[in-house]
């Protein structure tokens, strides 16, 4: 028997107190057979609970079809990638201990994808009739994508032309400007390698995918991504010398600075640099700092356990080295045993009026903004509090280079290669060693 193209057995009903049942066998289009059941209202036509057994049996055919277009590549390269999304935010990383891969990073993903993808006119193509020429025509045109860094509207864009046109057109220099007057100046820039290399890395794995068991060769094999070159860490990316402790000085002012409650955004001055001392004052990750609980400060060992990054409560950190004991310079001390004196074991140590997690973009901006106000000319961001501890410690171990660094590296929780890669040619440890053995070579050179 076939209703709406599905096929099952009889139906067989059966009183359940007030409602009718209805059972019956359904066979699916890939050769399975599932025993469903529905109920509704009796009546001498089962109308109800026939149509509410059909409206079963029609989803989980219709999962079964989706299942086999996905499996055949008939859906479009956008579906395929969201799909795709969906199964990396539940996929478990072994060299991770078996953690969710983090959320912040596959949000990143997705914006990638959205950009290169699912909003392009690739995105509209079916997978299995994307070619190996047409992937790499995608690939080369992406290096030439631009993005607008104020974030602003194509209407505003628009607006702006339209005015420089007529500016161009303006007899007098003064016309012109009094047109542009007030106009934020769009400006462009390429996207950076390894944002595009983002959206390659997930259209080859969902190509691929189609072709594992295929003897022809995946048209997506050789799409290669394109290669990061990692600036150089300057004196500008992190608190060189006297900065770091002018910069503490700084916080704590503002984290003593006490306000009315009818100035409700100034409430938060207070969280925010205490935040920021504490990140200074452990090198902790940013999404470490603001995922901290009073329970994972011990005021007896003056240590933070370091267990979760962000909103996650599952012990998911970025690496598997990141969850341990950071101990807490004194400063960071005196601010947590006073949040803690206040707070419940479960509470946020920075919450936001909500009691939830900070903003990371409100606290990003406002750090850009007291290191102006603390005379430090650097556009900085909170992690760069990890390096500028490193190189604190560094300058100011009592001790040789190599333990020094060594030393940074505990802290930091990160290996000694990549603190004396990124941090320490940057310490004045550093300086006054290669003068040394410049003035050493000098001074054993014979005439």
């Amino acid at each position: 028997m076939i209703i709406n193209e599905l096929v099952h057995s009889e139906f067989k009903f059966s009183k359940d107190g007030k409602r009718e049942r209805c059972r019956a066998t359904f066979y699916f289009a890939d050769g399975s057979s599932q025993r469903l059941s529905g109920s509704g209202k009796p009546s001498k036509s089962h109308k109800e609970c026939i149509q509410a057994i059909l409206e079963k049996a029609e989803i989980e055919q219709d999962k079964i079809i989706y299942g086999q277009k996905v499996a055949n590549g008939e859906i479009t390269l956008a579906e395929a990638v969201l799909n795709e999304l969906k199964l990396k935010k539940d996929q478990y990383d072994v060299a991770r201990k078996k953690q969710k891969v983090v959320d912040e990073t596959i949000e990143m993903v997705e914006r990638a994808c959205k950009t290169f993808i699912i909003d392009a006119e690739i995105g509209k193509k079916q997978v299995n009739m994307l070619f190996k020429p047409e992937l790499m025509v995608w690939r080369n045109s992406l290096s030439k994508e631009m993005y607008e860094i104020h974030r602003m509207t194509e209407s505003q864009i628009a607006s702006y032309n339209r005015a420089e046109k007529k500016a161009m057109a303006a007899k007098t220099k003064e016309e012109a400007d009094a047109i542009l007057f007030g106009l934020k100046r769009p400006e462009f820039r390429h996207y950076s390698a390894s944002y595009i290399n983002r959206a390659i890395r997930v259209v080859k794995d969902v190509v691929n995918k189609l072709y594992e068991n295929s003897k022809d060769p995946s048209p997506a094999a050789n799409l290669s991504i394109y290669k990061v070159v990692a600036e150089a860490k300057t004196e500008d990316d992190f608190l060189i010398g006297e900065e770091f402790p002018q910069f503490v000085r700084f916080l704590m002012t503002k984290y003593r600075t006490k306000y009315p409650y009818n100035r409700r955004r100034k409430i938060l001055v207070p969280v925010y640099a205490a935040l920021f001392l504490v990140s200074m004052a452990t090198g902790i990750r940013p999404g470490e700092a603001l995922a901290l609980r009073k329970r994972d400060f011990d005021p007896e060992t003056e240590t933070l356990y370091i267990q979760r990054t962000g909103e996650h409560e599952d012990g998911r950190t970025k690496t598997k080295n990141s969850e341990d004991f950071v101990p807490v310079a004194s400063f960071g001390l005196t601010v947590l045993n006073e949040l803690c004196a206040v707070k419940n074991d479960d509470d946020l140590l920075f919450p936001n009026l909500a009691g939830e997690l900070l903003s990371r973009g409100n606290t990003n901006n406002l750090l850009k903004k007291w290191l102006a106000e603390a005379g430090i000319n650097k556009k900085l961001h909170p992690h760069s509090f990890r390096g500028s501890l490193a190189v604190y410690i560094i300058d100011n171990y009592n001790g040789p280079t190599e333990e020094a660094i060594e030393r940074a590296a505990d802290i930091l929780r990160d290996e000694p290669a990549t603190v004396r890669k990124y941090y320490y040619t940057l310490t004045q440890r550093s300086k006054d060693e290669k003068i040394e053995r410049k003035k050493e070579i000098m001074r054993n050179l014979k005439f």
